[in-house]
């Protein structure tokens, strides 16, 4: 069986770091990319369908590695340390979660837990977990991986 591709969607300028569901509308894609954009799409036609700016106006790099998301928010990790809490229906920032020193490599929840993959200046990776996330309680356990 051959496959083909259904659609293709234009409008990132740097490279797509990961794609998702969105949640609320299983119809449409969101990409989180280098060039510091999350984007929707519909996964049937490639149409965009929103986007916004979740890079850091003051950071030289932008690039966001991930998004995941818990009931009323989306969370983004970015290559310049930042992790960010937006409001999944105004895509406004909550709540910035804390700037690290290092760059932010992958980011998963569960319910109200966020795990972090960190590559710190010192390179070791170091997963840290984030409670009440949508609290934006800042309270962290730290694991260092060898």
């Amino acid at each position: 069986m051959e496959s083909a591709c259904v659609a293709t969607c234009i409008g990132h300028r740097w490279v797509v770091n990961q794609l998702s569901t969105d949640p609320d509308d299983t119809r449409l894609l969101v990409s989180a990319s280098a060039d510091g954009w999350i984007r929707t799409w519909k996964w049937n036609t490639g149409a965009p369908v929103r986007e916004f700016w979740a890079g850091d106006s003051s950071a030289e790099r932008n690039a966001i590695r991930g998004v995941v998301w818990t009931k009323e928010l989306m969370v983004t990790g970015a290559v310049n340390g930042l992790l960010r809490a937006w409001d999944r229906q105004t895509n406004q920032v909550r709540f910035d979660l804390r700037v690290r020193q290092g760059t932010v490599h992958h980011v998963t929840t569960r319910g109200d837990l966020l795990a972090v993959v960190v590559w710190p200046e010192s390179g070791k990776n170091l997963v840290e977990l984030v409670m009440n996330l949508t609290l934006g309680n800042l309270a962290t356990d730290e694991l260092e991986e060898d």
